[in-house]
């Protein structure tokens, strides 16, 4: 497709249009690899494309749409099969003060509410935490200071998996949406093969996950200069 002009920061969706010759089966495997979605949620989107022709994926930031919008295009030209997905921007108006350039998903609870960058700004300037003084030592300790006026109970986490690959354009969205408020931290995996999640990270006591120096990976991203991932 024509890429339309957009700003560099709008969110954007991906469409997933309807045809009487793609196998349900390749849709299926395309939403699962390339989008992350879990099998019950590909089989909601394939009812939906029939339903109504066409189905929506995101919204997601714009870097992260064209990285899954590029992802879709090579596996279904692999796939040798007429699908049509298209990129368009959305938009989106900020829940908070109505502004029409609501550009960022945050999860609130069980909603997720798009606001606009100078609501970003004013929640992180009154809400962040100052510095701590001391080091932490553990996982837990980080995540406790964090959250320190919301209880474990209330916590609510999603998760999203994108292909290796696009370990680069995620890094480069993740840090143009929070700046400088970024603090990172190493973490000790003893066994790798261990999901981190939340729960895990909350760990304490002899199971507590400690701190560790940070490990960096080289991406070779083609005709750009190698950029540095933070794991």
């Amino acid at each position: 497709m024509t890429k339309d002009a957009r700003g560099e920061r709008e969110p954007a969706q991906l469409v997933i249009h309807n045809d009487d010759e793609t196998p349900d089966e390749f849709v299926i495997g395309l939403l699962r690899q390339v989008f992350g979605k879990s099998e019950r949620e590909a089989a909601a989107v394939i009812a939906r494309v029939e339903r109504e022709e066409k189905a929506t994926c995101g919204p997601y930031p714009q870097s992260v749409a064209e990285a899954l919008f590029k992802s879709a295009q090579q596996y279904i030209w692999l796939g040798q099969h007429p699908l049509r997905i298209t990129l368009e921007e959305i938009k989106t108006p900020c829940e908070l003060c109505g502004k029409p350039e609501g550009q960022t998903d945050v999860r609130i609870g069980s909603r997720t509410v798009w606001l606009c960058s100078d609501c970003i700004r004013a929640a992180d300037t009154v809400n962040t935490p100052q510095e701590p003084e001391e080091e932490f030592e553990y996982a837990c300790d980080v995540l406790d200071w964090h959250f320190a006026n919301v209880s474990r109970s209330n916590l609510v986490t999603t998760i999203r998996q994108f292909p290796g690959h696009m370990r680069v354009d995620v890094q480069a969205a993740i840090e143009g949406l929070f700046g400088k408020s970024i603090r990172l931290f190493g973490l000790n995996e003893e066994q790798r093969y261990e999901t981190l999640s939340i729960s895990r990270l909350l760990r304490d006591g002899r199971n507590a996950l400690a701190i560790a120096p940070l490990q960096y990976s080289d991406v070779d991203v083609g005709e750009k200069s190698p950029s540095q991932m933070s794991r």
